[in-house]
């Protein structure tokens, strides 16, 4: 197991790994399965290889566990004429379910994403049953397979059932695939841990990267128990750790260690800036989303033409519609140019990095009905850690003091960033707030 934190050189660790077993102990390349959780980071490793090696293909496979599992059930399982479903297939189907018995009431985006982790959740076999869920995911299963079409959780718990009732299939593709990597291992779930487990079996030749800080999935299934139990699963592991940020700048680095170390089930570990120096991280409040909006994109005009990408991330979608709409109105009259903007929430952002980072709007979230507190905060901890590791250069935090006249209740996190009260460019009412 190798620990990694954000901007450590994962990837590149995970490249070198395979040109190391290919060309220096002589490993046939279709033997090694590099699986990951997403088709970008899936080609992403695949070109990084690629180039490592001055090659212009390799018999390596690449792939996420869900288009390797398919391929699995496709090649024994007949299920040739099915495919996968999009998120935003699975959206609209789920959508179509609702408005059949509640024609009357709109539900956000947010509210079907939260809905697909409960059914997935449900279909893993995880959480308490739940009536009303188990009906809804009857008829969304129906109108799915109706087109010829499989979700993740399909496909994942289908190739389970195979490898564990079909020894032959087992066996088949332990001898084709002898070298497993899983990339992203904290995010992994107790279905797809039982299947790498099984393809593993019994020489154990198995790399895992990752890391439990930021593990933001639990709404989908994942269990970062997994990771911190690895010891529990392989006594003989070795584990190895890359402790230095490459990214972020050393007051980031700082700022995101104070916030994340107050997690108790973790890995204890201080990663270290590469970066020295920088500028220090801000938390500021303003008086509403209005407010925020026209700060934030004042600022954005004004940023050096050395900032070339601006991440302008959120909670919730519904928390970024002001900023959305001041950005996009001083994009189209020329007062932001050579910019590139991104709009992403918390947990799209994962994975990517940007000079200037804006998380916006940060409240304070509340459990659900039937969460864990304890385990609630940690995840959000863990969300709020992704977010602010995405920023290379600078990261401003903000708060509002109102939404639609409501007075919000301010996050816990952001007494833990050690910036408060460190205000940088503030414009307006947000000051005296």
């Amino acid at each position: 197991m190798v620990i990694a934190g954000p901007g450590s050189g994962k990837t590149t660790v995970i490249t070198n790994r395979i040109r190391y077993l290919i060309f220096e102990r002589k490993i046939p390349p279709e033997q090694l399965l590099v699986i990951t959780f997403t088709a970008a980071a899936a080609e992403e490793m695949r070109s990084r290889y690629l180039k490592l090696c001055d090659l212009t293909g390799t018999k390596v496979t690449f792939g996420t566990f869900h288009s390797v599992f398919l391929q699995f059930l496709i090649r024994y399982s007949g299920f040739s004429k099915f495919r996968l479903a999009s998120a935003e297939e699975s959206v609209s189907i789920l959508r179509s379910v609702f408005q059949k018995h509640h024609p009357d009431r709109n539900y956000t985006s947010d509210f079907f994403e939260h809905l697909l982790g409960s059914i997935s959740k449900f279909k893993n076999g995880l959480g308490t049953p739940d009536p009303f869920l188990r009906d809804i995911v009857l008829e969304y299963d129906r109108l799915l397979h109706g087109r010829q079409l499989m979700d993740f959780d399909d496909m994942l718990t289908c190739c389970l059932q195979m490898l564990r009732s079909d020894p032959s299939v087992l066996e088949s593709l332990r001898s084709e695939y002898r070298f497993l990597m899983v990339d992203e291992f904290q995010d992994i779930n107790p279905v797809q841990f039982e299947c790498v487990r099984l393809l593993a079996a019994p020489s154990d030749n198995l790399f895992v990267v990752g890391d439990d800080d930021q593990s933001i999935y639990a709404f989908r299934g994942s269990d970062p128990g997994i990771m911190l139990s690895f010891r529990k699963y392989y006594p003989k592991a070795r584990f190895l750790e890359l402790l230095y940020n490459y990214r972020s700048s050393e007051t980031i680095v700082q700022s995101a260690s104070r916030v994340i170390r107050h997690n108790k089930k973790r890995y204890a570990k201080e990663f270290r800036p590469m970066n020295q120096g920088g500028v220090p991280v801000s938390v500021r409040s303003f008086y509403d989303m209005e407010e925020e909006a026209n700060v934030i994109a004042a600022e954005i005009a004004h940023l050096p033409d050395e900032v070339k990408s601006v991440g302008i991330l959120y909670r919730k979608h519904r928390d970024a519609l002001a900023v959305r709409k001041v950005v996009g109105t001083k994009l189209k009259d020329g007062s932001i140019c050579r910019k590139e903007i991104s709009f992403l929430s918390f947990h799209s952002s994962k994975g990517l990095e940007f000079d200037v980072v804006y998380m916006i709007n940060v409240q304070e979230q509340e459990p659900r009905h039937g969460e864990a507190p304890a385990a609630f905060y940690e995840e959000e901890r863990r969300l709020f850690y992704v977010a602010m590791t995405r920023a290379r250069r600078i990261l401003h935090i903000s708060y509002t003091n109102y939404h639609y006249n409501k007075r919000h209740k301010k996050c816990r996190f952001l007494k833990e960033t050690g910036a408060e009260g460190l205000f940088a460019l503030i414009f307006g009412r947000g000051a005296r707030d």
